[in-house]
């Protein structure tokens, strides 16, 4: 819908501005005051086209006047018509860069849709468990410590209380209950 250069939804804002401003009465008097205005309007430039028309015809000049005002639509028309010359070589190279891409898509996806074979797959590297705790009562090697600082690796040593628990605030303060330093590889 493009009335007089306007499309819709610019036609519905100036509708809604207008019941604003207005007002529901007001906006229908200053409508017909408006419409009569336009119709005055594209009288006077028929008019005047016709005049102007009829001049260049007797002059010898052939230029063709419009008879409507123009519009939006006309003009971007009007105006694609006068730049056609300059706009043509960039038109052929963007179509030309277009048929390139479709062709790089093409290949892409032919590709892309290979057989899984020819394709690469990582491969995966095994991890070893820990071997269940045996029910003899020996006591199995000590796993490596984490590296992050929560426990200290083999050989480095390791704070530990006489009990094996940590002491408590309860505990009185004697050797056992303060721990003692000792190596993590225990010799003899």
């Amino acid at each position: 819908m493009d009335i007089l250069g306007i499309g819709g939804w610019e036609l519905i804002t100036v509708l809604i501005l207008m019941i604003v401003v207005a007002g529901p009465k007001r906006m229908i008097q200053w409508s017909y005051v408006l419409g009569r205005e336009l119709a005055k309007v594209r009288r006077l430039w028929s008019e005047a086209a016709r005049t102007i028309q009829k001049e260049f015809d007797d002059a010898g000049i052939d230029i063709k006047v419009p008879e409507q005002p123009p519009t939006r639509a006309s003009l971007r028309s009007d105006a694609a018509k006068l730049l056609a010359p300059i706009t043509k070589p960039m038109q052929d190279a963007m179509a030309e860069v277009d048929r390139d891409l479709s062709e790089v898509k093409q290949v892409t996806n032919t590709l892309n849709n290979l057989k899984p074979s020819t394709q690469f797959t990582p491969k995966t590297i095994p991890v070893a468990k820990a071997p269940p705790p045996s029910s003899t009562g020996a006591t199995p090697p000590p796993n490596p410590a984490p590296t992050n600082g929560a426990a200290p690796a083999a050989g480095f040593g390791a704070w530990s209380s006489g009990s094996g628990t940590p002491p408590t605030g309860n505990d009185k303060p004697n050797d056992s209950a303060f721990g003692a330093w000792s190596a993590g590889d225990k010799e003899g």
